[in-house]
């Protein structure tokens, strides 16, 4: 069997190891001639967001039998909001690192391959290839085929504009802010690389590329954050619904099918499953909708959740955190295994 792949991001890639995984070699197409990003910057894998799965990596470990290596681990998240906080302390999650280093996400997906052809500088289009291979991965990270193929129905659009931060820092802790007078419907982040480093963002939604800059001076000085800065970085982030995400011959993977949340904008573990599903699906002939059911089912979730939280102005923020600071709130959200996102829908759409 033919099979290309478009990218090599994490869904790419995640695809590739399934396909050698079940005795396929597949050929990759890169557009730059490196794997990784150009910006180096921190993420957040928070396991509250993947319930009932306990261990998102793990999860991917056993059952794709791929291997990342976190930076640390999550034990301590501090909110902020206009005029409360609340802290909560206990093992969260994972911090994991993008960019070009050995230890970035992609790059540890990278050395776990060992058949893959992978062909650098190579910008191609699916339309184009599609007739010289039995299937076609579109795994650009964008969302530009499936709006071509008339299968996209936007969600969500910000910016994340993000740097480099030195200074003193609590390894495992991670900050986060809301606040409309400089984020509007998104939310701000600190996660540390190290006691030295750490990345610090702010995502704005429906603004224009070039507004960030006043947004993040905003935010800067409301919060009084004087830290050095170096290697500044602006990404657009598009959230949206697709359906379906095979079209002809031609699968779509990761954020090119709808796999960033419209909540928060993860996208890991969408592009990770998504991506190994895909191979899985095609090897095996099986129904590639029903294996990723459950990341559709989840940015349902996160979509009725994005709504109502649009509607929330700064006083809600501050009575929101008061809530989620009561000691029965904060053990079922934090301390248990429940699926808070699917559960926080069904009380939402129960009181109206």
């Amino acid at each position: 069997m033919k099979i290309a792949i478009i990218g090599a991001g994490v869904s790419g890639l995640a695809c590739a190891h399934e396909f050698e995984r079940l005795g396929i070699r597949p050929v990759i197409y890169e557009k730059n001639n490196y794997i990784g990003e150009a910006i180096e910057h921190c993420i957040a894998v928070i396991d509250i967001f993947y319930r009932p799965i306990k261990d998102p990596l793990k999860y991917i470990q056993n059952e794709f039998g791929i291997n990342i290596a976190p930076i640390n681990t999550i034990k301590k998240i501090i909110h902020f909001s206009p005029n409360n906080k609340m802290t909560i302390k206990g093992k969260f999650g994972s911090f994991a690192s993008k960019g070009k280093g050995s230890n970035s996400i992609k790059n540890q997906l990278f050395s776990q391959l060992k058949n893959t052809v992978i062909k650098f500088n190579e910008f191609v289009d699916y339309e184009k290839i599609k007739n010289d291979y039995d299937r076609v991965i579109v795994a650009t990270g964008n969302s530009e085929a499936a709006q071509n193929l008339g299968l996209w129905r936007q969600t969500f659009q910000a910016y994340t504009k993000g740097a480099t931060v030195y200074g003193r820092f609590e390894p495992g802790a991670m900050l986060v802010w809301i606040n409309k007078d400089y984020c509007r419907d998104g939310y701000a982040y600190f996660l540390p690389y190290s006691n030295k480093m750490a990345t610090l963002a702010l995502v704005v939604n429906n603004v224009e590329k070039k507004d960030m800059d006043y947004f993040w001076n905003a935010f800067l000085a409301g919060e009084n954050l004087n830290y050095t800065f170096s290697d500044d970085f602006i990404i657009e982030h598009k959230s949206g619904q697709v359906y379906p995400r095979i079209y002809e011959n031609i699968y779509l993977v990761g954020n090119a099918g709808g796999g960033l949340d419209p909540l928060l904008g993860f996208g890991l573990m969408s592009a990770l499953i998504t991506g190994a599903m895909a191979a899985r699906s095609i090897a095996c002939n099986l129904d590639y909708e029903k294996l990723i059911d459950i990341i559709a089912r989840r940015n349902t979730w996160t979509l009725d959740i994005r709504k109502r939280f649009n509607r929330l102005d700064n006083k809600a923020y501050d009575k929101m955190l008061s809530i989620l600071k009561l000691p029965a709130v904060k053990q079922l959200a934090y301390k248990t295994e429940m699926n808070i996102l699917k559960h926080i829908t069904h009380f939402l759409k129960g009181s109206g």
